[in-house]
Formats: C-alpha cells, structure tokens, sequence
C-alpha cells in the first residue's frame, strides 16, 4: 500500500523481486533482467542498521554503584544505568528508535548481524513487530564479522527509494562514509546515530567522521557515554524527524 502506481525507473534485478515487476523490454534490450522501481511514500519504510563488527565496539570500566542506605532499607531496587559499553548503548538506542517508529505507524525493518550470518527483519507496521525487533537485539554480541559499511551494501537493492536509513554505530573508520554514499546515490535517507568513541574510553576519536557526515549533509546524532538518552534522543529526533521522543529503555542483553 505504499508503493505508488507510478514508476520512477528501472534497475538490474536482485535475488528477491517480484517476478511482476520486471520490466521486459528493458530487460531484453540490456540482456539481463531489469525490473520496475515505483515512487515511494517518503514516510513508508525506517531501516535499522546495527552494528555489531566485533573491532568497533568497546566497553568503559563501569564504577562501582553503593545503594543509598534508605533503598537497602526499604528494599527499593538502585537506579538502573547501562553499562559503559558501546554496544549495550546501540542496543537500546536501536530498540527506543524501534518504538518510536512503531509508535508512528511507520514500517520498520531492522538489519543486523549474528557472528557469520545476516540477521535481517523486514520492514512491517504490524504490532508483533516490536517484539520480533527486541527479540533479536537481546542476543546481540559485538562478535560479527561484517562492517556496518558491508552489512548496507548486502541490503541496498532491498530498499525502496525515500526510505531512511538510520545506521548505530561506533565506528572511527571513514569506511563509514563508504555506506553513507552508496545509501545517497540510491536516493535513500541516511541517518547515523554515532557513538563518541573516546567518551567511551577509545583511544582513536571519531569526530572528524561525525564533521564529515554533517559535511554530505547526513543528520548525526552524537551520543556520549553516560549521557541523558532521553534528552539526547528526544532533542535529534525533534530536529531531525519533527517530532518528540519518547525515549523507552528495554532491558536488554546478557550484560543488563
């Protein structure tokens, strides 16, 4: 239902498409499959990029929490606060985008990886699918051998054109740009939610990168360790999509 009636191109067939949509005169005047590309709803389809390459993501040594004497007393459960891990931050950012999305009746697909394999969620607006996406991202473990950069170039031909894509990353390599640009030319909307890798106890900053992305007109939303998610999330989102956000912590993963 979001796809328009009108047709805006053509491009080389991927594993996937709907034999209906190839386009046969096309195809028989290049000698290989060409198929339909159809005007998009610009508010159709959020794409989730998390990146999970097993060098890019590092944890801050946490310090040690001491419960008011009154919690202990009254059993009151301490304030929770993530741990200083960059993964454990994408995590949740990742999840918090989800619903917000979700919230907005907008389809949202995450991508992803798992050790050796894709781990891929098709966009959809349904009300499982909340579920499905936290589901995934609570056996995440920063141990994939894919780049973020790698992970966008194996779903490109899968996104329509005007859908967004937002990327969670900590990555200090201009590698990234690399997926940035490739997300461009398809006439997608790239987004990076960028981890500061130094706040995170890295010895290599990624604010060059973050100057870069704004340079190519790429929304960047910086999130330091420690930070206020919610304010930090809520005032991008404002400026970037609109619209409020309200800002949801799952607990997520082995190390919560």
């Amino acid at each position: 239902m979001d796809i328009t009636p009108h047709a805006a191109g053509v491009r080389e067939y991927v594993t996937g498409d709907a034999m209906k949509r190839i386009h046969w005169p096309t195809s028989i005047r290049r000698d290989q499959l060409m198929v339909k590309e159809f005007e998009q709803d610009p508010q159709a389809e959020v794409w989730l990029f998390l990146d999970t390459y097993k060098s890019v993501h590092i944890e801050k040594a946490s310090e040690e929490i001491i419960s008011p004497v009154d919690d202990l007393i009254l059993l009151r459960r301490p304030k929770f606060k993530l741990p200083r891990s960059t993964l454990e931050y994408s995590i949740s950012i990742t999840a918090s985008l989800a619903h917000y999305f979700l919230e907005q009746r907008r389809s949202v697909g995450l991508v992803t990886s798992l050790g050796r394999s894709y781990k891929i969620i098709p966009a959809e607006r349904s009300e499982r699918q909340e579920a499905k996406i936290l589901e995934a991202l609570a056996f995440l473990q920063a141990e994939s051998t894919f780049t973020l950069p790698s992970l966008v170039t194996a779903q490109l031909g899968q996104l329509p054109q005007g859908s967004s894509a937002i990327l969670v990353t900590p990555m200090v390599w201009s590698e990234l740009l690399l997926g940035v640009d490739s997300l461009q030319r398809r006439k997608l909307r790239p987004v990076v939610v960028l981890l500061m890798s130094q706040s995170f106890g890295s010895r290599t900053s990624n604010e060059d990168l973050a100057k870069s992305l704004a340079e190519r007109n790429v929304p960047v939303c910086r999130v330091y360790c420690d930070a206020d998610l919610s304010e930090t999330l809520s005032s991008f989102a404002t400026t970037t999509f609109s619209q409020d956000l309200s800002w949801r912590r799952p607990v997520l993963s082995h190390l919560t």
